[in-house]
């Protein structure tokens, strides 16, 4: 979710859907990517577990940057972010520029000594997502062995909740194994919030048809036979008073549960490192898509869609949007990211044409290269993008790799997106001194006061250059 090019934030909830109160204070928040290793095995993990631990200094560089971006909160996500031997020092480091606040998604493993938790939370650790698979030991033995799992956890969430007002909730992963017991999965959670106050609630994930799952498909299901036990699952834990939500589902699955459901990356995007502007979150662009029935929703610009592996192994019956949430007229079939009829194969809109204003941003682009002393080798409208967009290629007098400039217009599913993205990517090892020399001017060009509102920036190159991603200083300008 977080690479050494971008930072990927967390932001608060735009949709209908009720984020809850006790982490409104944290957020926009910002993912600090520890990488994909992981101590656990679960079938159903969506992270590319083949990616290692991340050195410490590129962590202290994202933590520096969402100092400097004013995000005061860092989210530890990886992997497994509570054995990553080097946590204590990115959190002292972020302290130091400015991050002040943490958030750790974790299986718990590293939270089993409360000496360790508190230490923990003096360096600012507030959240706790806890991650956990069953109560029942047959699908925890499945799942893992007979590693203690579920007692761990408990020890962590024991630990946590020792702590001087800590925010904790529990998020299960809901697969074919896992979510014909909902009800009582919520219940167990409503006794241990009766023993543990500090336990602020349950989230219910729909698994993701990605990585592991794909891998593991014996985890997957049909929606349509999971939503009964959805329902009863958020009636149980309305009659406990349980705080309860549902991730990873579009609302138009199940209508009547809008207010607690979010649809997948509805909650991320991607934070532009100049301007501070957010863009939709790339990873929604790579696994999900929308198909002509959402082109009826009034939900259409929030909504990432649905899942294109679940799509592909079992329909889009459930995408449908019910009378309450269609729109007044259907959007035209030009707003959706694969050609009318859905069909993947045949890829985007490859007719789409670039608009007047889509037209002015690149000449604007171009006059700001000129001024930069940029040597533009190509100019190219990509209609086959998940969102259209204008390719410019610069060279080099060297034999370095060319740098590639991707101008991006305002998404419509992102109502907070209020100006086009330009990211800038660089497939080369190091980022050579005459690219860097342009980025700079690049940059301090699209700072000044008559073009800071054209253009959200966003740096996509190598570890190198993530410095770039500032205000210039005075000097530079």
């Amino acid at each position: 979710m977080i690479s050494d090019s971008h930072i990927e934030i967390h932001p608060k909830s735009e949709s209908g859907a009720a984020w809850p109160a006790m982490l409104q204070p944290y957020a926009p928040a910002f993912y600090v990517d520890v990488g994909g290793h992981c101590n656990f095995a679960c079938p159903y993990c969506s992270i590319d577990k083949s990616i290692p631990f991340r050195e410490p200094e590129a962590l202290e560089r994202i933590v520096e940057i969402g100092g400097r971006s004013q995000l005061g909160t860092g989210i530890f996500i990886g992997g497994e972010p509570s054995i990553y031997p080097h946590l204590e020092r990115v959190m002292e480091h972020g302290l130091r520029h400015g991050v002040h606040d943490y958030w750790i998604i974790t299986n718990g493993s590293g939270l089993v000594h409360a000496a360790r938790v508190a230490r923990l939370a003096e360096l600012g650790m507030k959240v706790w997502h806890l991650s956990w698979d069953h109560f029942d030991k047959r699908v925890l033995a499945a799942y893992h062995g007979s590693r203690p799992v579920l007692s761990n956890l408990m020890r962590a969430v024991e630990n946590v909740c020792a702590l001087p007002s800590p925010v904790v909730y529990l998020y299960q992963v809901v697969t074919a194994q896992t979510y014909p017991t909902l009800p009582q999965m919520v219940d167990f959670v409503a006794d241990l919030r009766a023993r543990l106050p500090a336990v602020g609630g349950l989230v219910a994930a729909m698994v993701k048809a990605v990585q592991e799952a794909l891998k593991n498909p014996e985890v997957l299901y049909p929606l349509e036979d999971a939503l009964p036990r959805l329902r009863d699952a958020e009636a149980r834990a309305r009659a406990r008073s349980l705080p309860f939500w549902i991730f990873n589902l579009p609302p138009c699955v199940l209508p009547e549960l809008e207010a607690i459901t979010f649809s997948p990356f509805e909650l991320d995007c991607t934070l532009d490192l100049a301007t501070l502007k957010p863009s939709p979150s790339r990873a929604a662009d790579t696994y999900c898509e929308k198909g002509p029935a959402c082109l009826r929703c009034a939900r259409f610009e929030r909504c990432a869609g649905y899942f294109k592996t679940y799509a592909e192994r079992f329909g889009t019956a459930p995408f449908q949007p019910p009378p309450s949430m269609r729109r007044e007229a259907p959007l035209p079939p030009s707003a959706l990211p694969v050609d009318s009829a859905g069909t993947r194969e045949q890829g985007k809109l490859a007719t789409q044409e670039p608009t007047p204003d889509e037209i002015a941003r690149v000449t604007a682009l171009l006059a700001a290269f000129a001024h930069a002393g940029a040597r533009v080798a190509e100019v190219r409208w990509d209609a086959t993008a998940p969102l259209p967009r204008w390719l410019v290629t610069l060279t080099s007098a060297s034999d370095a790799a060319p740098l590639v400039v991707h101008l991006e217009p305002p998404a419509a599913r992102a109502s907070f997106l209020k100006s086009p993205s330009l990211a800038l990517s660089y497939r080369g090892s190091e980022l050579p001194a005459e690219h860097e020399r342009l980025l700079r001017a690049l940059f301090a060009y699209l700072h000044r006061p008559e073009t800071a509102a054209v253009f959200a920036v966003s740096l996509e190159v190598t570890k190198d250059a993530l410095a770039l991603g500032r205000k210039p200083e005075e000097g530079e300008r």
